[in-house]
């Protein structure tokens, strides 16, 4: 019981630590966009099964952004991205952006060429707003949530703690020794 209540100890600082590098780094900040935007590498599209394909496209469509910084990013760090994807099974034309940036995700090729192809319109893809800055400014721009939602979490941690050693204690207490 008491390596349970080590690991929870370690757990804690740890997330300490990770909460004051964010905050008062911004190298850290850096880095993670460096990560991010390497990983496009692996992007190859909209009905890709890989790992960072699937997590860009649900990126892009739940932040409602396009790339690390911006379309432009696929172009620069995606060889591997399929920019005329078969939809409704027809190749669709040469595509500006993934068809996951787009505001609502085309069902025929004549809505790709609308939305990610030709001259883009903000109406219909979100090519100008990058996921890294949609993303970091959702999870730090209500810090009082942030900081309610980390407080809850800490005194949950902190009470788990106690009670293991509270248990550990009682248990110990409550032994019989052998007679031999």
């Amino acid at each position: 019981m008491l390596q349970y209540a080590g690991i929870l100890i370690f757990l804690l600082v740890g997330e300490l630590v990770v909460i004051i590098v964010l905050y008062a780094s911004p190298a850290v900040k850096d880095m993670v966009k460096t990560e991010l935007t390497s990983s496009l590498q692996n992007y190859k599209g909209l009905t890709a099964t890989n790992v960072e394909s699937l997590l860009w496209n649900a990126a892009m469509m739940e932040f409602k952004c396009c790339g690390v910084n911006n379309y432009e990013d696929f172009a620069k760090y995606a060889p591997n991205w399929d920019n005329t994807p078969d939809i409704d099974g027809t190749d669709a034309p040469s595509l500006i952006t993934p068809v996951a940036c787009c505001v609502t995700i085309p069902v025929t090729p004549t809505d790709a060429q609308t939305c990610a192809a030709g001259t883009l319109d903000s109406t219909k893809n979100n090519y100008s707003k990058g996921c890294f800055d949609s993303i970091w400014d959702k999870m730090f721009d209500n810090p009082i949530m942030l900081g309610i939602v980390l407080a809850v979490a800490f005194a949950i941690q902190i009470l788990l703690i106690i009670f293991t050693i509270l248990m550990y204690k009682e248990n110990k207490d409550n032994k019989v020794n052998s007679v031999f």
